[in-house]
């Protein structure tokens, strides 16, 4: 069970980057032009979906819960879900027997997209759901992609010089057949 300055950590910061990364990285799936970007960026959106999956479900058992922050909560997963998340960790975090080389079959960017509704949806009842306090520890300026862009110097994190990315459509379109369509 998470203590108080754990869950405030928790709110202010881990949370609210994982959604940030999520929403960062699927915008630039479905903006990306060269199929090692949009691999990159896939790769890294599956990661921050599996995090903010296993948090939501409470799954990991390792890690922070989000029936920790509410009583009884748990996203409820489906069939799709339950399936496109085991096929995600297959393809994508490992390198073994049961990874697909067969285009079709791997997961696509309408699935990866269904992942990200998901999550983003389940994710805002969870923090509908959050007390008064730790619904103050929240930190939503930082769970959106162009807010506060940090660089890391010299061991310390510092407020970049560059200035913040445009803004990003969190909600994209698949790409047509002239681009990357999955990894």
């Amino acid at each position: 069970m998470l203590n108080p300055n754990e869950k405030k950590e928790m709110l202010e910061d881990n949370l609210p980057y994982e959604l940030m990364m999520l929403k960062f990285t699927f915008a630039k799936m479905s903006e990306a032009r060269e199929q090692l970007d949009y691999n990159a960026y896939y790769e890294a959106f599956v990661v921050h979906a599996r995090n903010l999956y296993w948090f939501l479900t409470n799954d990991d058992k390792s890690n922070a819960h989000a029936c920790e922050f509410v009583l009884g909560f748990k996203a409820s997963k489906t069939n799709a879900t339950i399936s496109t998340f085991q096929d995600l960790h297959r393809q994508v975090l490992h390198i073994g027997k049961g990874r697909k080389t067969n285009r079709e079959q791997k997961v696509q960017y309408d699935e990866a997209k269904d992942v990200f509704d998901w999550i983003i949806l389940n994710s805002d009842v969870f923090i509908g759901r959050l007390d008064s306090t730790d619904l103050a520890n929240f930190r939503s300026d930082r769970a959106e992609p162009r807010c506060g862009s940090y660089v890391l110097l010299g061991g310390r994190a510092t407020a970049s010089s560059h200035p913040a990315p445009p803004e990003v459509v969190v909600v994209g379109q698949p790409r047509g057949t002239t681009g990357p369509v999955e990894r």
